[in-house]
């Protein structure tokens, strides 16, 4: 029985070896064979979303916070993007999960139609993500953040901030919400 799982092994791991050295550079499909050795799993590397592209369309594979969210295209291709134009709480700031959860509820797991604005300091594409970036706004979980916000969409998007904390609606509920650049830079 030894034997047999055995050659079922050597047999996935010749199989493997195979198809990522096929699919994927020299280095990649090395990787592959290497990590199946030493976990017994075969982990394909993903591919990195073209930086050059300014408009497509993926699906929301993760909301990690506010303003963060990992997609996937119909290549199979990944990405990080933050929202454009808006700041939302970071996760360990008061709202910062209530925030996350607003964003999650209204992208995740679905295809956006995705507006490459700029490439911030971490490598994340900074994007229009559909209509979630004025939704976040409306809905009171983030702030237009003015000082990166320079397009025709962010004057509505300041009136809509703006009615978003008139009525209090939510993280405007909160007698004195802290704007994420200050909490950030209270929190080094």
């Amino acid at each position: 029985m030894a034997r047999k799982n055995k050659t079922f092994k050597l047999i996935f791991l010749i199989a493997a070896a195979a198809f990522a050295f096929f699919f994927y550079s020299g280095q990649d499909a090395l990787n592959v064979v290497v990590n199946f050795i030493n976990t017994g799993r075969v982990t394909l590397p993903v591919k990195e979303i073209d930086k050059t592209v300014k408009q497509f369309t993926a699906a929301v594979i993760k909301v990690h916070d506010g303003d963060t969210i990992t997609v996937r295209t119909p290549q199979g291709e990944e990405g990080r993007l933050r929202l454009y134009g808006i700041d939302a709480p970071e996760l360990a700031q008061t709202y910062g999960d209530e925030s996350r959860r607003a964003l999650a509820a209204y992208l995740d797991g679905k295809t956006v139609e995705i507006e490459v604005m700029d490439t911030d300091q971490y490598g994340r594409m900074v994007s229009k993500i559909g209509d979630a970036n004025k939704y976040m706004i409306e809905s009171g979980n983030a702030w237009v953040y003015v000082n990166y916000c320079k397009i025709p969409d962010c004057a509505q998007w300041q009136k809509l901030e703006a009615g978003a904390r008139e009525n209090k609606t939510g993280l405007w509920a909160a007698k004195s919400p802290v704007p994420p650049w200050k909490w950030r830079r209270a929190n080094k």
